[in-house]
């Protein structure tokens, strides 16, 4: 089979989701590709979508959170308003490909679905992947053929928001094959060269990198990361990662056996 599986560039675990899948779905045989689906829009709604999401949690998260929170509440039709502009695109791309299926791991490319599905007739099997521990405002709207849930204690939650039972799946959230090994620490630790020390990855967050380097510069007992292949490694050597609550950080940090402290959370969907 051939198979989308439809992202969006908000946040890191929803492509570390569709990077879990993608692998997943090859050793089973099968073949993907996974889209950015803000590149279906216009540039100037895709830098909104982004950018704002991202300016808004970081830097005005009390507001953020009364967003959220009304968002919970009543849902505006805005967020569906803008996904809708850019099915025309996607529906060309899951041409392209072939597509016998499609699976989304944000709710951006879910509502495109759904549009795709009700509003134009397109009969693909597609299915929806929750990455956070929570159902996140417009779930409940999604008329998709699953959706996929983090833990069977949320059930309750996505059949209040008004999914039908048949169509929630508690199957947890995709994480990659090498989170769930029975870590060796000390095994680890000898292979990233690692004693009594304190591992600072900053991502993406090229700023960060490049401030933490000037002050731990001359600190040995301090390792500065910027972005890094080796996150499951680094994770399965540590007694402790100390996170902000994303939901792919939790699994892999559960599935690696690693303690976690929550320093921080995302109003909304991640103090949830």
């Amino acid at each position: 089979m051939k198979i989308a599986i439809l992202s969006c560039n908000t946040g890191g675990g929803h492509n570390a989701a569709a990077a879990a899948l993608a692998e997943e779905l090859s050793a089973r045989g099968h073949e993907s590709r996974t889209y950015n689906t803000l590149d279906f829009l216009p540039k100037g709604a895709a830098d909104l979508i982004s950018r704002g999401h991202d300016f808004a949690y970081r830097y005005a998260p009390k507001l953020y959170g009364a967003g959220y929170r009304m968002e919970e509440k009543r849902p505006s039709p805005l967020l569906y308003e803008n996904s809708i502009r850019g099915i025309g695109p996607l529906y060309e791309a899951l041409v392209d490909l072939g597509a016998d299926a499609a699976i989304c791991v944000h709710v951006f490319p879910a509502m495109m679905m759904t549009e795709l599905r009700c509003g134009y007739g397109l009969r693909m099997p597609t299915w929806f992947v929750a990455t956070d521990f929570t159902c996140s405002p417009g779930v409940g709207e999604l008329q998709l053929d699953g959706i996929c849930i983090p833990h069977p204690a949320l059930t309750p939650e996505f059949q209040a928001a008004g999914l039908p039972a048949q169509r929630i799946f508690p199957t947890g959230i995709p994480i990659r094959r090498q989170f769930c090994q029975i870590p060796d620490r000390d095994a680890a630790r000898r292979q990233l060269e690692l004693e009594d020390r304190l591992v600072a990855v900053c991502g993406s967050n090229q700023r960060m990198h490049r401030q933490m380097i000037d002050d731990f510069v001359d600190n040995p007992r301090v390792r500065v990361l910027g972005f890094t292949e080796q996150m499951c490694a680094y994770m399965q050597a540590s007694d402790l990662l100390i996170s902000k609550a994303g939901g792919l950080t939790t699994a892999e940090a559960v599935a690696s056996r690693t303690p976690l402290l929550y320093l921080n959370a995302v109003p909304g969907c991640e103090s949830r």
